[in-house]
């Protein structure tokens, strides 16, 4: 068999008008009948005799389109017949003994092909020859399919049309493979390591797959939340239903989370040093058991409108490398009219619901996913109330939010400590707001293109009412440009200031454009041309809170 992928990889077993006569007489003959699976028409057949001259076929007939196929041939020879049916596609009985007898062989309906390419890189294979390993990551341990590799080629033979799977060349570090899917012409890859993620359960439907770093303490020793992020160099792709290929071009370990329709998640690391192509990391993708919830004011009414946020609780080492427990964050769920949640997919472990209302408080709880309902009672915060007016009249559904201390979040142990869901002004222009747990700064407010803010009070008071907060109209700034007409000019700021805005100049005339800035403070000067930034002078601007026009000259570079 390996002679026969030799002969073939050097482009001579084509099977194209190989015939040649039998040097035994027909009396020495013994005829076999060929059955074909699904009745597919025959255009040609054709046996290999593996103890001869591979160059070509030792006999080659031409049945005419027929779903069975009488051939005879020496008895005793070690051979491999191959039905071609057409559009490159083939079916294969063998390897076999030629039988003393005359015979029937029911051939498989399973139709194959010959996948090949040019090796990756330099050099010979590690592995010789080629290993074909199926899509559930299993090494070939039947007859086929069979890969062989010369002078810088590769091939694989008897290769199931409908079916993915892998040539592999390399499975260790670095590993090299060809990804075959069902149908599709071979893609090479090489990386640092490579694994198939096979997932088990009822054969789920498509894989979603999610690779992230694994979990550390962030910049925040303290933490008690780490921020998921994407492993960079690393990717997947789809070979069945229930299974995926994993790779990653540098030695990084790698968080693979997996979900699937009507399924939890399920998530396992995978460490380079082990990670193994002839080794599939097999996860158990349980069926879905949504968690049912409900979120409650401290009165014990439906809190419709709480947001509830999902994390998962893990165990890592902190910088002293002790243990200690973090939140990493899954999703975020709304709770309706009734104040009810539904969360889905969570697998088997700890988490930790964060519900949080912009005028009832929040609460944190703790709950397995298994434990059946969850309630939430928030509790009671500190509150802001006020109305906001433009000149004297209301401004409905203006937006209201506590925001905190730039850079607070990096300073307690959990940045949702620091954040409180925002609210809208009534028909009456009036809003209540609560407070967050820790480094609650100033009051925002915007409306209309407007961006105002007032410091939040001292004190301990359940309630403080701020009275009536009068919304100024937009600060214009007078520019006399001097550049190229085709530039966007911006303005990125206030500066120091948490949230930002962005805001583009007005063209008023020849040389002279205004900005309708939403807000004073420090703006920073930009300029967009064909695509390219361009550097401003001066780069930065501070526009004071007592005027309401101000001007300044802007020289595009």
């Amino acid at each position: 068999m390996v002679r026969l992928l030799a002969v073939m990889l050097a482009g001579t077993w084509s099977l194209l008008g190989a015939e040649r006569a039998m040097a035994a007489s027909q009396a020495d003959l013994v005829a076999v009948e060929f059955r074909l699976g699904g009745g597919k028409p025959v255009e040609r057949a054709a046996v290999f005799d593996g103890g001869g001259d591979l160059s070509k076929p030792a006999i080659v007939v031409r049945p005419g389109q027929a779903a069975a196929v009488s051939i005879a041939f020496v008895p005793g020879r070690e051979v491999v017949v191959q039905f071609e049916v057409g559009d490159g596609t083939y079916l294969l009985d063998g390897p076999f003994r030629w039988p003393d007898r005359s015979e029937v062989h029911d051939v498989g309906p399973v139709l194959r092909r010959t996948v090949a390419g040019v090796l990756p890189g330099p050099g010979k294979p590690a592995l010789e020859p080629p290993l074909w390993i199926d899509a559930q990551g299993r090494a070939n341990a039947g007859a086929w399919p069979q890969c062989g590799a010369s002078a810088r080629m590769w091939a694989c033979v008897g290769v199931p049309f409908s079916e993915s799977g892998l040539a592999v060349f390399a499975a260790d570090h670095p590993a090299a493979f060809a990804m075959v899917r069902a149908g599709g012409e071979p893609v090479v890859k090489t990386a640092a390591w490579a694994t198939v993620v096979v997932a088990a359960g009822n054969d789920p439907d498509a894989l979603e797959v999610e690779l992230w770093r694994p979990v550390a303490p962030g910049s925040n020793p303290d933490g008690l939340r780490v921020r998921p992020e994407r492993a960079s160099g690393c990717d997947s792709a789809g070979l069945s239903p229930g299974s995926v290929l994993v790779w990653c071009t540098r030695d990084d370990d790698v968080d693979v989370l997996v979900s699937a329709a009507g399924r939890a998640r399920a998530r396992a690391t995978v460490e380079s040093a082990t990670a193994w192509l002839l080794s599939p990391l097999t996860m158990e993708l349980l069926p879905d058991v949504p968690v049912q919830g409900r979120v409650e004011t401290s009165s014990r009414r439906p809190a419709a409108g709480a947001l509830v946020e999902i994390s998962e609780l893990l165990e890592v080492a902190g910088p002293d490398g002790e243990p200690r427990e973090v939140r990493r964050s899954l999703m975020e769920v709304v709770a309706d009219d009734r104040g009810r949640f539904e969360a889905r997919g969570l697998g088997a472990g700890a988490y930790e619901a964060l519900a949080a209302h912009p005028t009832f408080g929040r609460v944190r709880s703790r709950f397995q996913a298994s434990q059946g309902e969850v309630v939430l009672v928030l509790a009671a915060a500190r509150r802001l109330t006020g109305q906001v007016v433009r000149q004297g009249r209301a401004v409905v559904e203006a937006v209201v939010e506590v925001v905190p201390e730039p850079g607070m979040h990096l300073r307690v142990s959990d940045p949702y400590d620091a954040i409180a869901p925002g609210t809208a002004t009534d028909d009456e222009g009036r809003f209540e707001v609560a407070l967050p747990a820790s480094g609650a700064n100033e009051l925002r407010i915007h409306a209309g293109g407007v961006v105002a803010r007032w410091p939040v009070p001292p004190g301990q008071a359940a309630v403080t009412d701020l009275g009536v907060l009068e919304l100024p109209g937009r600060v214009a700034v007078s520019v006399e440009y001097r550049g190229n007409e085709g530039c966007r000019l911006l303005a990125v700021g206030p500066l120091g200031r948490t949230g930002f805005s962005t805001v583009e100049a007005t063209v008023t005339s020849p040389g002279a454009r205004r900005f309708d800035l939403p807000e004073p403070g420090q703006w920073f000067l930009t300029a967009a041309c064909a695509g390219v930034e361009r550097t401003v002078e001066p780069p930065m601007i501070d526009v004071p809170a007592d005027r309401m026009d101000w001007s300044t000259i802007a020289v595009v570079r």
